[in-house]
């Protein structure tokens, strides 16, 4: 079973690529959701209380929200006419197996239940857990597709915000450093494992006429295809394009000098076609910022998970320890519940 899992920065079209691969090939089955295997790595002291077979049926009947109004929500199930209990049979389940290991294997179980000799999932931020996935995941191959630094962090910054929305600084910090630790670790994920970490950028999956193949799937695209210079939130001359078609300057000068100083040689060396640099200073970003993208850089080539957290807590430390204590409550509900392997039922 070919198991590929699509990642990458928010906004740059993982699902999109993902979807195209899925449906494009008979031999592939498509998971039209966020899978959520970082997720499940998150929650160790969690995994090893809860019974394996539990955390595995959560994971494939949890909601997801499907659209921007969050109105509609899907599960992994939607994508499979196989019923739960049939699927976490048909994984053959253990209770010693780590929860990702049989979590995979029960999509792997979807898959062989539509004839499928591959599967395609796309989630968030995978590639900064790769290491511990692909020692869970046997063969698990990563796809991560990027888009203009640009454009993917002025569509991180107002997707799902009106037009008259002004950000905050602290927002657009994070979604620059977001993109920067995302490419960062593309570039050394794929320098280490070559066989099985391979990058796109989002014109050629939107705009190449031809066919290529991502780990021998076929990939093309369909006539209907939306094309990069009409996405949203696409780079004009004089702004971004809105989803009512009006273009709008959504970042200001200094924030697109610090996008095209810092972030381009990366975009570069990913294969993206972006213009140079509108200085080769790095004046044209403020020193702190050029400090801390520095020191995030250099913990992702040796921990990008523990990089990714540091982030997240210098960002908002409330909502990462409220995050914490919920999680610490569940483990405690999971323990206190928890049947001793020698307990004997009651006659």
């Amino acid at each position: 079973m070919k198991r590929i899992l699509v990642g990458g920065p928010a906004r740059c079209g993982k699902t999109t690529t993902a979807r195209l691969l899925g449906t494009q090939n008979q031999d592939c089955f498509y998971l039209g959701v966020d899978a959520l295997f970082p997720a499940m790595l998150r929650r160790p002291l969690l995994n090893r209380l809860r019974p394996c077979r539990d955390t595995v049926a959560h994971f494939l009947s949890r909601l997801r929200y499907q659209d921007d109004d969050r109105l509609v929500t899907e599960s992994a199930l939607t994508y499979s006419p196989v019923a739960l209990e049939t699927l976490l049979n048909n994984a053959g389940i253990k209770q010693d197996d780590h929860p990702v290991t049989a979590y995979g294997r029960a999509i792997d179980a979807m898959a062989a239940a539509q004839g499928a000799t591959a599967w395609i999932a796309f989630d968030v931020h995978p590639e900064f857990r790769f290491h511990a996935l692909r020692r869970l995941i046997p063969g698990l191959q990563l796809l991560l597709v990027f888009r203009d630094p640009l454009e993917a962090i002025a569509a991180q910054i107002y997707w799902r915000q009106d037009s008259s929305y002004r950000h905050s600084r602290k927002r657009f910090r994070r979604a620059f450093l977001l993109w920067a630790l995302s490419a960062q670790v593309a570039i050394d994920l794929r320098r280490r494992h070559p066989a099985d970490v391979a990058v796109l950028a989002l014109p050629d999956v939107l705009d190449n006429a031809g066919e290529c193949a991502v780990f021998g799937v076929p990939l093309h695209r369909p006539a209907n295809t939306i094309k990069t210079p009409d996405l949203l939130y696409s780079k004009h001359a004089t702004g971004y394009r809105l989803p009512n078609g009006a273009i709008v300057p959504l970042l200001s000068e200094a924030e697109e000098q610090a996008i095209t100083t810092l972030l381009f040689p990366l975009a570069a060396q990913l294969g993206l076609d972006v213009r140079p640099a509108l200085s080769s200073h790095r004046s044209g970003a403020p020193a702190l910022l050029i400090a801390y993208m520095t020191g995030l850089k250099w913990l992702s080539r040796l921990r990008p998970s523990l990089a990714l957290t540091i982030l997240d807590f210098a960002d908002n430390p409330v909502a990462v320890l409220r995050g914490q204590l919920s999680y610490l409550r569940d483990a405690l509900g999971a323990a206190m519940h928890r049947k001793s392997p020698n307990t004997s039922l009651p006659e």
